[in-house]
């Protein structure tokens, strides 16, 4: 659970990287995905040049085909859940599609559900640390009464 937490934090790292470079810097998304690559490291990075690889072996891939292509290839390898999985795929609808203003606003959107998904995941983290707790404290119960 805690590596999910960190992957989804990265996501998140990545994500605003990618938002920087297309907004500020007004780099094209190719470019801008390229250069977010670099800046990464572990499975995102991994993953980002899944998606330049894509787009320099076959150029009249789209961004948005390069990133649904990575999410299978990468997603099944990385401790992502299908939701998380879903809202990586939900983004890449947005790539390429309009001006830098409508990418910032889809990876505004795509921020927001990685922050929930991160909460949830929290939650679900001490919720199941508490089980394992309350289930340790009877098993312990129960070999002392066995034992006794």
């Amino acid at each position: 659970m805690g590596r999910r937490i960190r992957e989804l934090e990265n996501l998140e790292q990545m994500l605003m990287q990618l938002m920087f470079n297309v907004t500020f810097l007004s780099l094209p998304m190719a470019e801008a995905i390229r250069r977010t690559a670099s800046s990464q490291s572990g499975e995102i990075r991994i993953f980002m040049e899944h998606i330049t690889g894509l787009m320099d072996m076959f150029p009249h891939i789209t961004a948005e085909e390069a990133w649904q292509e990575s999410v299978r290839y990468c997603g099944y390898s990385s401790v992502l859940c299908a939701e998380d999985i879903s809202v990586l795929n939900a983004f890449a609808q947005n790539l390429g599609q309009g001006d830098a203003n409508h990418v910032k606003n889809a990876i505004q959107l795509t921020l927001a559900r990685i922050k929930i998904n991160i909460e949830q995941a929290r939650e679900k983290k001490q919720k199941d640390g508490r089980l394992c707790k309350s289930m340790g404290f009877l098993c312990g119960i129960l070999v002392v009464l066995v034992l006794a």
